[in-house]
């Protein structure tokens, strides 16, 4: 047997990101074999030939640029390694992991503006949601009146609206019946979601309860005091 001059090389799980070879095919798909029915393998085989010849005369043109790039922003997003101390501005709208390390200007770029869509639509919902009082918002308390712990409380919401978007939720609960949770993606990210909605609800009640009044507070210490 012919030794052959090649080696693998494994990546890891949900990385095939790291494999440069994975937006090619993904074009190759979309101009040769998508939508097709060809009669025979012949016949397939000098169409992806032609595709293969095509593409290197014009690696440059536009809709097979963009066509690549999506797949490498589809692949990178899975291969985000998670730990248990995932920071708040590592996750886009709380909830999705932000790709970490991306070296590629044109994937970076990418990666950036699909970070910002994601959230755009997310506060989007959620407002819409608020505006029309949908019974899911009403699990994550009243809409704070003073501005700026307002808009830490839609923050929260945004999470929760992100979530039932990336899942399709209907339910007029914020995040549905926990047995419809069909995998490990979604379980991380409806405990994602209902850390959200714990906050929400923090921050609604602190903004109606009334601070006590330093005579209240001293009587407050002094019965403490005694107590001791």
């Amino acid at each position: 047997m012919v030794r052959q001059p090649a080696e693998l090389a494994y990546v890891p799980t949900n990385a095939s990101f790291l494999n440069r070879i994975e937006c090619h095919f993904t074009a190759l798909r979309y101009f040769a074999l998508n939508g097709t029915d060809h009669h025979s393998h012949e016949e397939q085989n000098s169409m992806i030939r032609r595709y293969i010849a095509w593409r290197n005369r014009n690696k440059h043109d536009k809709e097979l640029r963009a066509i690549s790039l999506r797949a490498k922003v589809a692949d990178a997003a899975p291969g985000v390694v998670e730990s248990g101390s995932q920071l708040g501005h590592d996750l886009i709208a709380g909830l999705v992991p932000r790709a970490q390390g991306v070296t590629d200007p044109e994937l970076a770029t990418a990666l950036a503006e699909r970070d910002r869509a994601m959230e755009d639509r997310a506060r989007t919902l959620a407002a819409q949601a608020v505006e029309a009082a949908r019974p899911w918002v009403a699990g994550l308390g009243n809409p704070p009146s003073e501005p700026a712990r307002r808009q830490r409380w839609l923050r929260k919401v945004s999470t929760v609206a992100a979530y039932r978007d990336r899942w399709q939720l209907t339910s007029p609960r914020p995040l549905g019946a926990e047995a419809d949770v069909t995998s490990i993606e979604q379980q991380t990210q409806r405990q994602r979601a209902q850390a959200a909605i714990q906050r929400a609800v923090a921050i609604s009640r602190a903004d109606t309860e009334q601070p006590a009044s330093p005579v209240l507070e001293f009587e407050v210490q002094v019965q403490r005091g005694v107590e001791r």
